[in-house]
């Protein structure tokens, strides 16, 4: 019997050292597990696997107390990290041994930067030596080795055993993953682990700054909920994955962990609004809305107790609220994939990333699987991966949009087409039927006294179809005046066919947008109609205001003209005042878009024209001849943000204006004024020269300067 046990005694120990490794070594006769290290190896070794675990559900033990009971009641972890959410104190012991003839030195870490509190007990010849703090407690410019994790230097004499004890408590997840490091090797590696942190950070930015951009130009609520999201989640993991928050913010804990909970949760509920408004929940899933919005709010006023409440009663609701309402809102948005909304494809993906990060998160929280299993990178990827999901998701929902809004219009164009012609036929054959019945009437009349019933109740009818006639009239006169002049409009209502009027006198401004072709290169085209939009809206209110007539735009060149209604006598002074502000107009709504390099060109030509309606379909109204062309040459031919004037402007002006004659350099000072006055204003003028003008020939000009207030 003595000789089977000893047989056993002998291969459990052989089994035992071959089990943990050269560096691992069990001994029974020291209080725990044995570390042993030398120069040759031990850059890095994992003291989960060999260390002994108590438990102190009271909270109260001390060091000496644990010691004891470490034999009897301590076992180990094997390798375990994560032990979820725990109210208690746990202890940590294991021994290390320098096997090596020369002092050395390691670091000890803990790779978790929400332990609360850390207290690390160094024994030597079972008498405590030093008592070394650490944790989230422990402001980060008094720790011993500025790190975010909780990192000791261990300094052992040749031979020498020191035995460790580390007593670890937290309000929040209990992962302790215990390491012992070659100096250079940790502070390698430590670099290396920024680097994927710091590249989520600058995906974040650019995310950020890409879509504050579109918000200023849209200003749409739903990239304006998507800001929000990406500030808080971002700063969610900056303090709740990283621990940059205790490195960089000199915080209390306390304030800390409330922190932590707040974005956590209100990341959650802000990308809960975001599904709402970016699927259009209200009216495509009432049901589903109502549903969402609720637990939104709901959970919004949970991160905002996350500030008063107890932090475990924030963390145990807050864990599976966000969980839940990640699986319905990924539901919502799969049911919108379903239902046929294109750009849900890539939002029903983003969630799918998303419901994954926040499920693994709320595991970790929990304990159900280990804290390496996520790593420190798992949430920064996923949470990269599904904000640029949700940024193409946005995007894809603006072409639908677009689309859906061109597609309108040419609805609407086409429809207010065919409402013209059927109202020119039934206008043709209501007249047919009025003359039809007057002459009945007439022939009738010796039997009009019988007939007065009859009559009568005839009259009401076409009262009733007058009624209706001027209706539609009306509203085809408030389209056709968005397209012609009012005067034209009655000429083509009168029945004329073909309108070309011949005018003694007319002014015609062409202006171009410089630089415009450049940025148009580098700017996606809804920008630029929005850009356009803006501008050409401006100039209308200007045109409307000096009563003259837009003719046309042409890419970003802008045609008006002025003398055209026989009330407007004074054309060449309006264009002139108009061309003035549009010039201000530009500057301004410019830097107001962020395109302070454009400029506006312009040219002006006064004589006779020829306008008129060409066309069956789509007609539009246009001007015709040499002073049209000229008009166009002084704009080709003028500088950016000037307005280039002809002779027979100068003239038409200089009867009621100011001019100067001075060097074409702006920068000289203007000289030899002479004044003529117009009620309260006159303009400044610089004389050009002659102009070598293509298919005129030399043509003495002038660049029309301002205007100035006579007092």
């Amino acid at each position: 019997m003595k000789r089977v046990l000893t047989i056993y005694l002998i291969c459990f120990v052989l089994f035992s050292t071959l089990l943990v490794g050269e560096e691992l070594v069990a001994d029974k006769t020291e209080l725990v597990h044995k570390v042993t290290i030398d120069r040759q190896n031990s850059k890095e070794v994992e003291l989960n696997r060999v260390a002994l675990l108590l438990i102190d559900s009271t909270n109260t033990a001390q060091m000496h107390d644990v010691r004891r009971l470490l034999p009897i009641r301590g076992k180990q972890v094997n390798g375990q990290v994560n032990f979820g959410i725990s109210p208690y104190t746990f202890w940590y012991a294991f021994t290390i041994y320098n096997n090596d003839s020369v002092a050395l030195s390691r670091l000890f870490v803990i790779g978790d930067y929400f332990l609360e509190e850390i207290e690390t007990y160094l024994l030597s010849n079972d008498s405590l030596y030093s008592n070394l703090k650490g944790g989230c407690v422990v402001p980060f410019s008094q720790r011993e080795i500025l790190n975010r994790y909780t990192v000791h230097r261990i300094n052992l004499q040749p031979h020498e055993t020191l035995q460790v004890m580390v007593k670890v408590k937290t309000r929040l997840t209990m992962s302790v993953p215990l390491k012992l490091w070659q100096e250079d090797t940790f502070r390698y590696s430590d670099s290396l682990s920024q680097i994927p942190m710091w590249l989520y950070y600058g995906i974040a930015l650019g995310l950020f700054a890409y879509n504050l951009f579109i918000w200023l130009t849209l200003r749409s609520k739903t990239y304006f909920l998507y800001l929000l999201y990406i500030l808080h989640i971002s700063a969610f993991l900056f303090w709740g994955s990283n621990g940059l928050g205790f490195q960089f913010f000199s915080l209390s804990v306390e304030f800390s962990f409330r922190l932590i909970m707040y974005l956590g949760i209100m990341s959650m509920a802000l990308v809960s609004f975001l599904t709402i408004a970016f699927l259009d929940l209200p009216s495509v899933l009432p049901r589903w809305n109502t549903v969402v919005t609720i637990c939104a709010w709901l959970l919004m006023v949970l991160a905002l107790s996350a500030w008063f409440l107890p932090i475990p009663l924030v963390r145990d609701v807050g864990n599976p609220a966000t969980g839940l309402l990640a699986i319905l809102c990924g539901a919502v948005a799969v049911r919108s994939l379903w239902l046929g909304y294109t750009p849900a494809k890539y939002f029903a993906a983003g969630w799918v990333v998303f419901l994954f990060v926040t499920v693994l998160f709320v595991m970790q929280d929990e304990g159900i699987i280990e804290w390496y299993f996520i790593g420190q990178y798992g949430a920064q990827f996923g949470s990269a991966f599904e904000m640029i999901l949700f940024s193409i998701a946005l995007a894809s929902r603006i072409r639908v949009l677009e689309k859906e809004r061109v597609e309108a219009r040419e609805e609407l164009l086409y429809t207010s087409q065919a409402l013209i012609l059927s109202l020119q036929e039934s206008e043709k054959t209501l007249e047919l039927k009025v003359a039809e019945r007057t002459k009945n009437l007439q022939e009738a009349n010796e039997r009009l006294n019988v007939q007065s019933q009859q009559i009568q109740l005839v009259n009401s009818i076409l009262q009733e179809q007058n009624l209706a006639l001027d209706d539609s009239r009306s509203q085809i006169e408030r389209l056709m005046l968005n397209i012609l002049p009012k005067a034209i409009f009655v000429r083509l209502q009168a029945g004329e066919k073909r309108i070309a009027d011949k005018i003694e006198s007319a002014t015609v401004l062409f202006a171009d947008i410089v630089n415009f072709t450049e940025i148009s290169s580098k700017t996606p085209p809804v920008e630029i109609v929005a850009i356009l939009d803006t501008l050409f809206s401006k100039f209308d209110e200007l045109a409307e205001k000096y009563n003259v007539e837009k003719i046309k735009t042409i890419g970003d060149a802008y045609m008006v003209v002025g003398g055209l209604a026989d009330s407007e006598k004074s054309h060449s002074h309006a264009i002139a005042l108009l061309a003035i502000e549009m010039q201000q107009c530009l500057a301004e709504t410019a830097l107001s878009l962020g395109i302070p390099e454009v400029s506006l060109r312009i040219g002006i030509h006064t004589g006779e024209v020829v306008a008129g309606v060409i066309g069956t379909k789509k007609f539009a109204y246009d001007l015709w001849g040499d002073t049209v062309n000229t008009a166009s040459r002084m704009e080709s031919h003028g500088e950016p943000g000037k307005i280039h004037i002809s002779e027979s402007v100068f003239q038409a002006l200089h009867r009621t204006s100011n001019f100067v004659d001075s060097d074409i350099n702006l920068n000289v000072q203007l000289a030899q004024e002479k004044k003529m006055r117009s009620g309260d204003q006159s303009f400044v003028f610089q004389e050009r020269g002659l102009v070598d003008v293509k298919g005129k020939g030399a043509m003495k000009t002038w660049f029309l300067l301002g205007v100035k207030e006579n007092s």
